[in-house]
């Protein structure tokens, strides 16, 4: 399956990750906010928060990439 992007009716552009990559296997999330980027386990429920602005940066740089591929 190949990425979808669709424009809804805000204006705002949805993207979709291809099955085959299947991001969602490990049930592990990333979130990224400020100077700090939040690493989630969902099926353990725990959160590692790691508090560095260079850090933040380059992992906001890398998912921006990421996204601007699909």
């Amino acid at each position: 399956e190949s990425s979808k992007k669709t424009t809804t009716s805000l204006g705002a552009s949805i993207k979709v990750v291809p099955k085959s990559y299947d991001l969602f296997e490990y049930e592990i999330g990333q979130v990224i906010y400020g100077n700090k980027v939040a690493i989630l386990d969902y099926e353990s429920q725990t959160a590692i928060t790691i508090e560095h602005p260079k850090f933040a940066k380059f992992q906001e740089k890398v998912f921006k990439l990421l996204y601007s591929k699909l």
